[in-house]
């Protein structure tokens, strides 16, 4: 294993969440590798001294504030008497109440009185002058549907000759004779039309959305991950207690480390991670990270195909 594998367990190793067997690993690494020696030393104060920091106390941002609004002047509870509502005889608001009261229902009889004759009366007047229309209409109407017959009979007759045929499209006139119009009938026939809406259906595609390299995105790739000592272990993977929480999780390996990639989405790890002497902000390919858990580890991260700078995540 290399050095990144075995900083991450410096927390659990302080912390005594190590098993005899990783304990002696770690310890027989540190024998031999300066760096991790250091690291892990850094560490060991880091939290020595988060532990010997007192919580600090907030003072109060306006001493005695309490007792100074407590105090009050002589001349404001007079003020307060002066401006105060006055104490009147409940008659009295019982009388008024009562008068207003029966005053509205009044007005709004009489409103709503006056309301219904003027509507009753519009509507007598407006059918009057239907009547007196409809009459005139068909006064007109008979007469001269009258003069019409007598001319056209008188013609037949004196004449000798037989009446006219009326076109075939006169029943489909509406500027001709009011009185054949009552006894004509019209007849519009249509042939019946189908049609026919062809409406596509939508075809859900079954297809998994690939990646650049023509790989399968890392959302469609994840797996879960055991919540528990013995299947994380049977699994192939680390069960510990990381971070400053404490937080009991299994670290397995990825299925794609060090696949290249642009992007912490690319990688199941969702940790892609590029050469530490990338400076930030500079575009970057990086290599996704080998294992699940990335609490307790310093990272130089690429995101959106730049490199981000170390970040430690706790």
């Amino acid at each position: 294993m290399d050095c990144q594998t075995y900083q991450r367990w410096f927390s659990p190793y302080i912390d005594g969440a190590l098993s005899a067997e990783e304990r002696s690993q770690l310890e027989a690494h540190l024998a031999t590798c300066p760096r991790c020696q250091t690291e892990l030393v850094s560490l060991q104060r880091m939290l020595g001294t988060l532990k010997m920091m007192e919580q600090p106390h907030a003072p109060d941002l306006l001493p005695g504030v309490r007792r100074k609004l407590a105090r009050q002047p002589w001349w404001r509870g007079v003020l307060e008497r002066m401006t105060g509502p006055w104490r009147l005889p409940w008659h009295s608001f019982a009388l008024a109440g009562t008068a207003a009261v029966a005053l509205v229902a009044v007005g709004v009889s009489v409103y709503l009185q006056r309301g219904v004759q003027g509507g009753m009366k519009s509507n007598a007047d407006s059918m009057g002058q239907s009547f007196t229309n409809r009459e005139d209409w068909q006064s007109r109407s008979d007469s001269h549907t009258v003069v019409t017959n007598d001319a056209f009979q008188g013609r037949g007759d004196e004449s000798g000759f037989p009446a006219a045929e009326e076109p075939a499209g006169a029943g489909k006139s509406f500027g001709g004779n009011l009185g054949h119009a009552e006894k004509s009938e019209v007849r519009v026939s249509s042939p019946p039309t189908e049609v026919t809406i062809a409406i596509p259906q939508r075809q859900e595609s079954k297809e998994a959305e690939l990646d650049s390299d023509g790989s399968v995105l890392a959302k469609d790739k994840e797996r879960q991950v055991p919540n528990d000592s013995a299947s994380c272990k049977a699994q192939g993977g680390v069960w510990g207690t990381f971070g400053l929480a404490q937080v009991q999780l299994c670290n397995m390996p990825t299925s794609d480390a060090d696949k290249e990639c642009t992007d912490a989405g690319q990688c199941e790890s969702r940790a892609c991670v590029a050469p530490a002497e990338t400076a930030p902000g500079q575009p970057a390919t990086g290599r996704c990270h080998g294992w699940t858990v990335t609490v307790g580890t310093c990272l130089n991260r690429v995101i959106g195909g730049q490199a981000t700078g170390t970040l430690c995540e706790d």
